[in-house]
């Protein structure tokens, strides 16, 4: 800011002040507008994109694009309670969520999808290797482990025990029933694409299309989801857990978060990574509210730097970056790194795909998951 120095002569000294002239332009102007033109941009993400937006490098490319954007996280589906008037964009993990952002606040049109990720379950060694000695897993000669879903499913419902399936040399946390720790499906997505794909498979794998098989699949929903008792509404936390030694033996989470970890060598030695034979991807669709919000969903899509950091995240772009995939050149790094002797990262995912219902059909399926 440029001034006027004033001089005042006080008892025992003098004293400057700086005083701001009339026409000096504020630091913060009208509209989330800085004095350098960078546009403010306020918002709710994911748990798993808060890295992303938290980290300096990406920070730096927003602005560099005329965005300074602040970025709060919760659960996906909680995200349904942010205002337009006090938000510029919702970020939630899926698109299921996004657009019941939409339909909330009267937006048309379709959410922008920067990039995706597929839903994963991390283990550790031991505990794939018992799945494996009972049909419930598999690993590739490239070293990509799958869990095979239908007989998973069928276990859990069957009311199999970790006893059962490894009646001998079990580690001591491997007790009780077999299940998959999820995060809360009312309040996170990755707990409503679970939903998703349980319901597909006990569909004949179909999406469900109406109330009436709704129920006809729900009772198996409820049972299944109430092996697990109490859920987190975020995936970073049972996350952080599995990470942190703390957590439970199968968890579902997002591909991203475990390459994240790999990227930065802070996946425990012994984890394992198993991809559902039937994938669920994990579309993450931002809403923009106002023409800041908006235009952050533009820059994502299209800025390629933030797809190459998008990619060290653990994210795999929509729109690829120019050139040869970096994300393939990422994972390939990764696998011959600290994992390649437990796992390996799955860089082309092709694998059967579930199809996910409709919105409202969604809704009501996790509604059936609820124990009354």
């Amino acid at each position: 800011m440029v001034g006027v120095l004033v001089l005042l002569l006080m008892a025992g000294g003098v004293a400057f002040w700086l005083v701001g002239r009339p026409d000096d332009p504020p630091d913060d102007l009208p509209g989330g507008t800085t004095s350098s033109g960078v546009v403010k941009v306020t918002g709710t993400v994911g748990s798993e994109k808060k890295a992303f937006f938290d980290d300096p490098k990406v920070q730096e490319e927003l602005r560099q694009q005329g965005l300074e954007v602040s970025a709060q996280s919760a659960g996906s589906w909680q995200m349904n309670d942010v205002q337009s008037g006090t938000a510029d964009f919702a970020f939630p993990a899926s698109l299921p969520p996004a657009e019941a952002i939409q339909k909330d606040h009267k937006i048309t049109g379709t959410p922008v999808r920067p990039f995706y990720s597929p839903l994963v379950v991390v283990t550790r060694k031991a505990t794939a290797e018992i799945l494996r000695k009972n049909g419930l897993a598999a690993q590739s000669d490239s070293k990509v482990w799958t869990l095979t879903m239908d007989k998973f499913l069928s276990a859990v419902l069957e009311g199999r025990k970790w006893e059962q399936l490894a009646p001998e040399n079990r580690p001591p946390e491997l007790a009780g029933s077999l299940f998959l720790t999820t995060t809360d499906p009312d309040k996170s997505s990755s707990g409503a694409l679970y939903v998703a794909m349980m319901s597909f498979l006990l569909n004949n794998r179909e999406a469900v299309q109406d109330e009436a098989t709704v129920q006809k699949v729900g009772k198996d929903l409820k049972e299944a989801f109430n092996r697990q008792g109490g859920m987190q509404s975020s995936t970073e936390q049972p996350f952080a857990d599995f990470v942190s030694g703390t957590g439970r033996p199968l968890v579902l989470a997002y591909e991203s978060q475990a390459l994240e970890l790999a990227a930065k060598k802070d996946l425990p030695p012994d984890t394992v990574l198993l991809y559902p034979d039937t994938a669920v991807i994990s579309d993450h669709s931002i809403v923009g509210f106002t023409e800041g919000g908006k235009k952050l969903a533009d820059v994502l899509l299209k800025d390629e730097k933030l797809r190459q950091l998008a990619v060290e995240h653990g994210f795999r772009p929509a729109t690829p970056p120019s050139g040869e995939s970096p994300f393939k050149a990422h994972v390939a790094e990764l696998n011959n790194g600290p994992t390649k002797n437990n796992f390996a990262f799955d860089p082309d995912l092709n694998l059967p795909r579930v199809a996910l219902p409709k919105q409202d059909i969604l809704l009501s399926l996790v509604k059936a998951t609820a124990t009354k």
